[in-house]
């Protein structure tokens, strides 16, 4: 899976492609929430903080190096 997630966070940056980028999001959307819900406590808070993390992931994407 890691390596569709490299491929398709490539895409996002290198073409701005946002069906790639909702890609990424739903195959990591899980895990996020559920270690920011561990952290919290708070499923609110949780999902909010995963929505703030991908909203900077995207707006960053130009920044991302594959395998990070």
């Amino acid at each position: 899976m890691s390596d569709d997630l490299d491929a398709w966070m490539t895409r996002a940056r290198d073409t701005g492609d946002q069906e790639a980028f909702a890609l990424v999001v739903e195959a990591s959307h899980h895990l996020l929430r559920a270690t920011l819900l561990r952290e919290t406590g708070d499923p609110d808070l949780a999902d909010e903080l995963a929505q703030d993390a991908f909203a900077r992931a995207w707006a960053k994407r130009a920044q991302y190096r594959p395998g990070t």
